[in-house]
C-alpha cells in the first residue's frame, strides 16, 4: 500500500514548518499542493494544522510509549509518530491500519528505515488507547503555566472552557467584497450563513471556497470575524500604521474605510510575513506606500 497523497503533503508541510519560518496555512494554498483532490487537500489539512494544534498533548502520548527520548528522535522520525498517534486519537474513522502503515512508510521515504520498528511498535501500543481525562494544561494541549494564571483568574470551570474552546476547529468565515460575488459562490455550490458577530460577514456551511474564482481573483477573502471587527474599529486617520499586517486583511479593510489616506504601511515581524501580506494586498488592488519589517515610517516622538 502506498503512501496518499495527502499523508505526504502533510508530512512535508510540517517538515518545511519546523524547518523554516513557513505557515503551514499558506503552504497548503501553495501551487506545490494545487493539484491535491479536494478530499486530499482537505485530509492534508486536517493532519497538518491538527497536529501543531495538538502537538503538545501528541508529544505526551509518544514520550510515554517510545523506548528513546524525543529529543533523541529525528525530526521526520517524530513527525511522523505525530501525524500517526493524531490520527488513533482524533480521527475513529480513520483505520487504524492505515494509521500505523502509512507512517511506518513515511519514516522509509524519508531515509529513517532504522526507526520504522520504533514507530510501528509506539503506534500499535497507542492503537487500543484512548484519550486519558485529564487536566485542562494537557488533556487541551496548553502551556500549564497559563492555565494555572487562568485557573487564579476565572475558577477551573471558565478555564477547561477556555482550553476546550481553544482547541476547537474555527467555522471558516469569509469578508466578501461584492454583493454579485455571493450569487457566484451559491452557483459554485458554496452555501452560507450569516456572521455570528458583524452583518457584513459570512460564514461557509459547506463547500470548497478555495476552489472558486471569487476566492482566486480576491473579491472573497477568509478572514475570522474578529479579524474584520479589529479593523473596522480602527476608524479614520491621515496616516496609519498597521504593526501586524500579514496575511493582509485587516490592512485592506483600514484601506477601503481610509481612500484618501497618504499611506496605509504593511509592517509585518519577518521576511516570510511580509512578502505574503505584500501579496496580498497587491492582489486586492490596494496600493503600498511602506513595507519594512525592521523599520517604522512614524515619527515616534
Amino acid at each position: 500500500m502506498s503512501i496518499s497523497p495527502a499523508r505526504t503533503a502533510a508530512f512535508d508541510i510540517l517538515l518545511r514548518v519546523d524547518h523554516t519560518d513557513a505557515y503551514a496555512s499558506e503552504l497548503l494554498h501553495s501551487p506545490q499542493y494545487s493539484e491535491l483532490s479536494q478530499k486530499d487537500h482537505g485530509l492534508a489539512t486536517e493532519l497538518a494544522i491538527g497536529v501543531l494544534r495538538w502537538r503538545s498533548a501528541l508529544d505526551e502520548q509518544i514520550a510515554k510509549y517510545s523506548a528513546q527520548k524525543l529529543e533523541k528522535l529525528d525530526l521526520e522520525v517524530l513527525t511522523a509518530l505525530r501525524m500517526g498517534v493524531y490520527q488513533l486519537q482524533f480521527h475513529s474513522r480513520i483505520p487504524q491500519r492505515a494509521a500505523v502503515h502509512e507512517s511506518v512508510e513515511l519514516v522509509k521515504r524519508a531515509k529513517k528505515r532504522s526507526a520504522t520498528a520504533l514507530v510501528n511498535a509506539v503506534l500499535r501500543k497507542l492503537g487500543n488507547q484512548k484519550r486519558d481525562e485529564k487536566p485542562a494544561a494537557e488533556n487541551n494541549a496548553h502551556p500549564a503555566w497559563l492555565v494555572e494564571r487562568w485557573n487564579r483568574e476565572f475558577g477551573l470551570n471558565v478555564t477547561n472552557q477556555i482550553c476546550a474552546y481553544n482547541q476547537t476547529v474555527p467555522e471558516i468565515a469569509l469578508r466578501i467584497s461584492e454583493e454579485a460575488a455571493k450569487q457566484e459562490l451559491s452557483t459554485a455550490g458554496i452555501n452560507l450563513t450569516p456572521g455570528r458577530i458583524l452583518t457584513s460577514a459570512n460564514r461557509v456551511d459547506c463547500g470548497e471556497i478555495t476552489s472558486t474564482a471569487a476566492f482566486r481573483e480576491g473579491r472573497v477573502a477568509i478572514q475570522d470575524e474578529g479579524s474584520q471587527l479589529v479593523a473596522m474599529l480602527v476608524g479614520k486617520g491621515d496616516r496609519i500604521l498597521d504593526c501586524c499586517a500579514a496575511p493582509g486583511g485587516k490592512t485592506r479593510i483600514i484601506a477601503e474605510q481610509n481612500p484618501q489616506s497618504s499611506v496605509v504601511p504593511n509592517c509585518a515581524i519577518g521576511m516570510y510575513s511580509a512578502a505574503s501580506g505584500t501579496r496580498s494586498l497587491i492582489a486586492s488592488g490596494v496600493s503600498i506606500a511602506g513595507s519594512r519589517t525592521s523599520t517604522t515610517p512614524m515619527n515616534t516622538r
